[in-house]
């Protein structure tokens, strides 16, 4: 399975798992490896694909990432509680 992520057309993320193995805990393995310690709401669109906006949109409603961070200005997230939020909302189709 090959997980990408495009922060633009030139230059896409490409993270490469093992096409037999799709449970949710490896997927996420594989997306924590690629997430830095704090993540913003951009890095966080470029890896995971959840645009800027909707993760702005579910923490104002209570149903984003928690905690969150405000880092020069920039809204993050732990990398740890981003993987948990991940967890609690993802789901392996087919």
């Amino acid at each position: 399975m090959t997980i990408t992520a495009q922060s633009n057309i030139s230059n896409p993320t490409t993270i490469h798992q093992p096409a037999h193995d799709n449970s949710i805990d490896s997927i996420l393995d594989v997306i924590a490896q690629a997430l830095p310690p704090i993540v913003t709401r951009a890095k966080l669109h470029e890896i995971v694909g959840i645009p800027p906006k909707t993760s702005a949109n579910r923490d104002s409603l209570g149903t984003g990432v928690k905690p969150r961070v405000r880092v020069h200005g920039k809204v993050g997230y732990p990398r740890d509680a981003v993987i948990v939020w991940l967890r609690d909302n993802m789901q392996v189709l087919g």
